[in-house]
């Protein structure tokens, strides 16, 4: 397993790969065994729950070495190498308003130490259907950005760092955005923009835009910033509903771990079909982390 660097992923599996064993246990293997995967952001993972959560247990036998958590109803799980990561709790869902309640969890890096700052690693998935209530959702993720966490050998309540992978539903920078009008499906037309004063409208950006407001930085955009702009590609295929290419999949992280020579790179892994996303998948530097985090004491998130 990776020693130089942190692997992260996010990927929305299509209702948990529509139910196929076949698919989930070929997208296990190339998490844990090709990309070396430490921690994981997984959304609409919703039968994982069933059958005595066999399903859960199938997921960390082949995935081996990954330990699992999974928010309510099953929208939402967070995986972390507990090798890698110490955990030290977890959050419940910040309001029942929220379409698929976020997972959310303490880890600690171990190579930076018991004293050092810990993460609030959140995986979220936003509604699909309403802007309005995406805008809200998005406000409502904030929190997990503004947490103190109790460390557990000295008592002492520190400030973390986010780390989160998301399903926006909405659209992040990129090359060029989807025109309103390649929506083929109306009622997706309205899912998808907002309606200006003047009766036009415009694609929604409001999660990526007030993410960043709140110092959550888009870790793709930062890459493409610096000259790696295949971070940026479309993370959801074209469809007859949801219209052109786009990405609405991210990772997000505290301003405070959000340096360009932290991140080593952003990649967009194509699924084969076997979902309708395709999986976020982000290196950092693993020594560089922990000495970061060993040193921060934040007093404003």
């Amino acid at each position: 397993m990776d020693r130089e660097y942190i692997n992260v992923a996010c990927l929305n599996a299509e209702r948990n790969f529509g139910g196929d064993i076949t698919k989930r246990k070929k997208w296990y293997r190339k998490i844990r065994e090709e990309y070396g995967v430490h921690l994981l952001f997984r959304q609409e993972n919703w039968d994982i729950l069933t059958n005595n959560q066999a399903i859960r247990a199938e997921s960390e036998e082949h995935m081996p070495g990954m330990q699992s958590w999974v928010g309510e109803r099953a929208w939402n799980a967070v995986y972390a190498d507990p090798s890698v990561f110490r955990y030290l709790g977890a959050w419940p869902n910040p309001h029942p308003i929220m379409t698929g309640p976020p997972c959310a969890v303490s880890l600690q890096l171990r190579d930076a130490g018991p004293d050092s700052t810990p993460i609030v690693s959140v995986a979220g998935h936003l509604t699909y259907c309403s802007v309005t209530l995406r805008k809200i959702e998005s406000e409502i993720v904030t929190v997990f950005a503004d947490k103190w966490v109790e460390l557990p050998d000295t008592g002492e309540f520190r400030h973390a760092v986010m780390v989160g992978g998301f399903d926006t539903n909405a659209y992040g920078s990129g090359p060029t955005l989807p025109v309103l009008s390649d929506i083929q499906d109306r009622p997706h037309r309205v899912h998808r923009s907002h309606q200006l004063p003047d009766g036009s409208r415009v694609m929604d950006q409001y999660p990526h835009d007030v993410w960043a407001e709140a110092g959550l930085v888009d870790i793709a955009a930062l890459k493409a910033r610096s000259g790696q702009t295949s971070a940026v590609a479309p993370s959801m295929r074209a469809s007859s509903t949801h219209g052109p290419d786009a990405r609405v999949d991210v990772i997000v992280a505290s301003r405070h771990i959000a340096d360009d020579d932290l991140w080593e790179s952003v990649e967009v892994i194509d699924t084969d079909g076997d979902s309708d996303h395709d999986m976020i998948y982000a290196r950092i530097r693993r020594s560089r982390l922990a000495e970061r985090l060993k040193d921060l004491r934040i007093t404003a998130a």
